[in-house]
């Protein structure tokens, strides 16, 4: 596995309207409806109409509220649920974007997915297998960088949802396609785009501390993997897919159906490592 982030600088909060014209050049201006109301923004073209706009809602997320603890370094990294409706006439792909904007005005990227089916209307908690993920902004690995800001004040994060006309051709290694590879692929493809927006003032920044820092610095020496590490006071979080990045069963010819897949240790499902250790009362012997 190799370690997943550094901690992003301070950010600026940005509407959603800005960041989407930022990343897409020449989309429109229009509001749309981030938890169900037209409070989290949307811009739509090809075939919806003004009374059935393009939105991206989360139960876990209010639009313009706090981003809750679990889905920050801070807790366990978690991804949150997130569902969509109203796509616009011609839809036959979906990429999501999570950003942030620091104060020197470059955007980063929290979180990276693309070819989401046209079949799809949202994702799960701790999606696995829906899209593909990219490389965040606080990588390397193709992996949620959980928002870990430093310095004081608010941070405002945007999840946007793109309703795509084709899935965006990118033939990059995944271990190369960063969030502006997706941003560009998807610019001429963008139907529409619906967003939802949150915040987060640390507190306990348990993310930062000395214990999780010697977790994610012992992922470091990894030489193959993608996982994050989150610490919540308690436990650190490591969360992977367990696929490991270089080629597997290469010159493996038997039939004993041993193939890897898969596995869904993200964020609250990850691997949990105690922060304060201590020596057991009782002993355990290996057998």
């Amino acid at each position: 596995m190799v370690s997943a982030r550094s901690r992003p600088a301070a950010v600026l909060i940005v509407c959603a309207a800005a960041l989407s014209c930022a990343l897409l050049p020449g989309c429109g201006g229009g509001s749309g409806g981030a938890g169900g109301s037209d409070t989290g923004g949307s811009t739509t073209g090809g075939g919806a109409s003004s009374t059935s706009r393009f939105t991206l809602a989360s139960t876990s997320v209010v639009a313009g509220g706090t981003l809750p603890v679990d889905f920050t370094c801070d807790g366990t990294g978690s991804t949150p649920d997130l569902s969509w409706s109203n796509p616009p006439a011609g839809t036959q792909a979906y990429a999501l974007l999570m950003t942030t904007v620091p104060a020197d005005g470059a955007t980063k990227w929290n979180w990276v997915l693309y070819d989401i089916p046209a079949s799809a209307t949202g994702l799960a908690r701790n999606s696995l297998g829906l899209g593909t993920v990219g490389v965040g902004s606080d990588g390397p690995g193709a992996v949620y960088n959980p928002p870990c800001s430093q310095g004081p004040g608010i941070k405002s994060y945007t999840y946007t949802l793109y309703a795509l006309s084709a899935p965006p051709a990118i033939t990059l290694p995944a271990a190369q396609v960063t969030g502006s590879v997706v941003a560009s692929a998807i610019a001429p493809l963008t139907l529409a785009s619906a967003t939802l927006q949150a915040s987060v003032t640390r507190t306990s920044q348990t993310g930062s501390g000395a214990a999780c820092l010697d977790v994610r610095n012992s992922l470091a020496s990894a030489r193959s993997g993608s996982a994050s590490v989150s610490c919540d006071g308690t436990y650190a979080y490591v969360g992977s897919t367990g696929i490991a990045t270089h080629a597997m069963m290469n010159g493996i010819t038997a039939t004993n159906l041993q193939v890897p897949v898969p596995q869904n240790f993200l964020g609250s499902n990850g691997w949990k490592i105690p922060l304060a250790s201590a020596i057991a009362a009782v002993t355990t012997t290996a057998v």
